[in-house]
């Protein structure tokens, strides 16, 4: 439990400690109320993101990319042609971040923001349309 404003070389080396001895290790973050003040100058989503990346990248578990290839399924009832360069949201796991297809095939996306994932995760490809939002197709990602 901390402020982690910011997340430091002692927070990660406390979290590798605990991983030692436990399997699983959890981060709450105290103040998330403040943010862009010279004592909290991060919000809450900047500390989880920086805790993640830190945290996941350091164990080599997982990787933090920036574009993905899937072994990608197009879904029965998206009847429309997925497009170069053309938006959409991807789900892997709890995150959903917006992408591009920067390749069609192979199947690539490419990330606004970089995504934590490991190859074999599903990943969900996501169409925003006017009231609805409509699933392009999934695929693990290799």
């Amino acid at each position: 439990m901390g402020r982690f404003q910011p997340f430091h070389l002692g927070h990660l080396d406390l979290v590798k400690q605990i991983l030692e001895q436990c399997d699983d290790v959890i981060i709450t973050i105290t103040s998330s109320q403040f943010n862009y003040l010279e004592k909290d100058p991060f919000t809450a989503g900047e500390r989880i993101e920086m805790i993640h990346k830190d945290i996941i990248a350091q164990a080599g578990t997982v990787d933090v990319k920036s574009e993905i290839e899937l072994d990608f399924t197009k879904s029965p009832f998206y009847k429309t042609d997925i497009a170069q360069n053309q938006g959409c949201l991807v789900s892997v796991g709890l995150q959903i971040k917006a992408a591009k297809f920067s390749s069609i095939i192979p199947l690539k996306l490419t990330f606004e923001k970089p995504i934590v994932c490991n190859s074999g995760d599903i990943a969900v490809i996501l169409k925003p349309e006017s009231t609805t939002i409509r699933i392009l197709g999934s695929g693990p990602i290799k």
